[in-house]
């Protein structure tokens, strides 16, 4: 933890094609250093011009030097309000941290093509790539569009675009994702977030998919909602007993344990059990009567 809460997460250090090319370039740029200052002792006069040339010769080196090592050296900074994210010298971008909507770590299926040095900065449709490596890659999804500078993968001539989600390298994905969790509602194992609202759609959906098929079966194809066209109960031979009531509802219960283990919709998930419970038993229960 650097000072003012912030907190730095490097990108590089374990992308090991940067660290070649760093490593390798570092002792050409010191032969050269010495190769062109001899050249200029010889060629240069001696006095005030031989001074001011070992002065911009050194400079220059220095500053190539600075740029190289700080490949290897780049990283995310994350404070209270903002999420600094850096590539080297190449990319830069701030976002605050109410434009971000979920972080997740995500295995992409496919990658733009890399550079000569492993490194991959590019715009796919929406999505921007931020990446030294094929690994350890967290995928940021944004509530709005913002835009950033960066070529598009099939037209490098386009210079920016906007995009809604990022990905990028973290060397350290497990404490990022941590320190992400407090700010930002994060994707997975390790933490669900989100408001009341957005629980209680996502545990309804989910029991949803595990008991409307049941439903449907019993010969009303009204349920969360939906009324579909379905076949009379006498016509389906489907045993409409309190058996299969109560098959249902221990679907439902099994769906709602599911949903239980993310601490952020456990609530919710009881009480969607409960009301589809409830409502799938008078469902059964009307069709029973009617056949």
């Amino acid at each position: 933890m650097s000072g003012q809460g912030k907190e730095v997460f490097s990108n590089t250090r374990k992308s090991s094609s940067v660290r070649q090319f760093v490593f390798g370039l570092l002792p050409i740029i010191c032969i050269e250093f010495i190769v062109v200052g001899v050249i200029i002792y010889i060629f240069v006069p001696k006095g005030w011009p031989l001074l001011l040339a070992f002065a911009l010769l050194f400079s220059l080196y220095l500053y190539a030097a600075i740029i190289f090592t700080f490949m290897i050296r780049s990283a995310h900074i994350l404070s209270a309000d903002e999420l600094y994210l850096r590539m080297a010298s190449w990319f830069k971008c701030r976002l605050p941290i109410s434009l971000i909507a979920a972080v997740e770590q995500y295995p992409p299926s496919s990658y733009p093509k890399t550079d000569m040095i492993g490194v991959m900065l590019a715009k796919e449709g929406e999505t921007l790539y931020c990446l030294s490596r094929k690994s350890d890659v967290c995928r940021i999804q944004l509530t709005e569009p913002v835009m950033v500078k960066a070529p598009a993968a099939e037209d490098r001539k386009s210079k920016r675009g906007l995009v809604r989600e990022i990905l990028i390298n973290v060397d350290d994905p497990e404490r990022f994702m941590q320190r992400m969790s407090g700010l930002a509602a994060v994707k997975g194992d390790l933490y669900t977030n989100g408001s009341t609202e957005s629980n209680v759609r996502v545990a309804a959906e989910s029991i949803e998919e595990v008991v409307l098929p049941v439903a449907q079966t019993s010969g009303r194809g009204h349920f969360f909602g939906r009324d579909e066209a379905a076949l009379p109960v006498a016509h389906t031979g489907v045993d409409t007993t309190e058996d299969t009531v109560g098959g249902v509802a221990g679907a439902g219960e099994g769906a709602g344990a599911i949903l239980a283990d993310s601490p952020g919709i456990r609530s919710c998930a009881t009480v969607s059990v409960e009301h589809a419970g409830a409502g799938l038993e008078a469902e059964v229960g009307g069709a029973a009567s009617v056949g």
